[in-house]
């Protein structure tokens, strides 16, 4: 009989994923699967999550948000774990998994999984740790992700102009220096984002990204006037792409980048703190095998 690992967080998304367990094993039945369970809690990081043979399972199933899946996938590589993964949007930020086509319908997202063929796909990798979707830095990034999604819902476009003047109110910039094949940047910034993914915060930012296409999306928003960044602002709040043809946005997509500050910067990876600068990233491609991708190939 085929096995499948299942780990899961219950306290990811409100809960969400606990509503929906009967769910999983009924499905995974259905196609002729033993499902062996782990549980997630606080102390997930003191626990071996994978004390069996690499080859023991068929596929391992993820169910949480882009941290859960990033701190989970950087274990299994790190281990020499190459079983294929597949990812349930069960967590707060579910970027990576929406980028690939997964739903909150669990049975949906399932089917695909269990019935779409593999697909390899790039990982970003900072320094010795891999992500998922994102690498962020600079002080704007927290802004990004902190608009309310209730207050978008009930009056949309005015959300992203009162999140700009908070936004303008407390910017920081930094100095930096970005380096590529493809470009070269020294300056002021308020904050960098180098994608393997589309999004961050469910805004959608780096359009042109392909899952497979061995390239990471650096998009760098330079220092102006602030006053005159009210318009840009504006848009990346609202995941609008033509904020990326705006004189103050410097964008490209290169294999290796590195970023270099001579001050501390907050970092992201995967909404996890990230490392201090400086750090080189690059794209690790067909580093993964993923199941149930339906899209951004």
């Amino acid at each position: 009989m085929k096995r499948v690992k299942f780990l899961y967080n219950p306290q990811s998304g409100d809960g969400k994923m606990r509503k929906q367990l009967d769910v999983v094993f009924w499905m995974y039945q259905k196609y002729g699967y033993q499902v062996d369970v782990l549980r997630l809690d606080e102390n997930s990081q003191e626990m071996d999550l994978f004390p069996e043979p690499a080859d023991t399972y068929d596929h391992v199933l993820i169910a949480g948000g882009d941290g859960t899946c990033d701190i989970i996938v950087n274990e299994m590589l790190a281990r020499g774990i190459e079983t294929p993964v597949a990812f349930l949007p069960m967590g707060t930020s579910n970027d990576y998994a929406t980028y690939i086509g997964m739903t909150q319908n669990v049975e949906e997202s399932l089917r695909q999984i269990l019935t779409l063929p593999p697909q390899q796909m790039d990982l970003g990798k900072v320094n010795d740790r891999y992500f998922l979707n994102v690498f962020a830095g600079g002080y704007f990034t927290d802004f990004v992700q902190r608009t309310d999604n209730d207050l978008k819902t009930s009056i949309g476009y005015l959300a992203y102009v009162l999140k700009s003047f908070e936004v303008m109110r407390e910017l920081r910039t930094v100095k930096v220096r970005i380096t590529a094949k493809e470009a070269q940047y020294e300056g002021d910034m308020l904050f960098c984002t180098v994608f393997n993914g589309i999004s961050v915060g469910r805004m959608k930012l780096a359009m042109e990204s392909r899952g497979n296409d061995g390239l990471l999306d650096v998009i760098v928003l330079k220092t102006t006037q602030i006053t005159e960044l009210g318009p840009t602002l504006i848009k990346i709040l609202r995941g609008d792409e033509s904020a990326l043809a705006d004189p103050g946005v410097l964008f490209f997509q290169t294999k290796d980048v590195t970023i270099e500050s001579l001050e501390p910067i907050p970092t992201d990876v995967d909404g996890e703190k990230g490392p201090e600068l400086p750090v080189r990233i690059e794209c690790a491609s067909n580093r993964l095998t993923v199941l149930g991708v339906s899209a951004h190939l």
